[in-house]
């Protein structure tokens, strides 16, 4: 998935900036949210945000059929 015009977006909008490289093999960049990204979005403080559902919130809205079908795909992947 390409993101670069996304993270330019974001920098050309001062929304993020750059924090630094992770120390990694390929030493991605690393960004962060800046104050102007908090007043746009009314926050305080990242705090403020949501919390992101877990995999078991999302795996408890599925159907049947969705259910039964992950259950296949994530067995599928335990044998390979």
């Amino acid at each position: 998935m390409r993101v670069e015009r996304a993270l330019a977006k974001l920098l050309e909008l001062g929304l993020i900036c750059e924090l630094g490289r992770k120390q990694v093999i390929g030493r991605p960049i690393l960004y962060g949210t800046t104050a102007t990204f908090l007043r746009c979005f009314g926050l305080d403080s990242l705090d403020d945000l949501p919390q992101l559902p877990t995999t078991e919130d999302e795996a408890e809205s599925l159907n049947d059929e969705q259910k039964s079908l992950l259950r296949e795909r994530l067995e599928k992947r335990q044998q390979e």
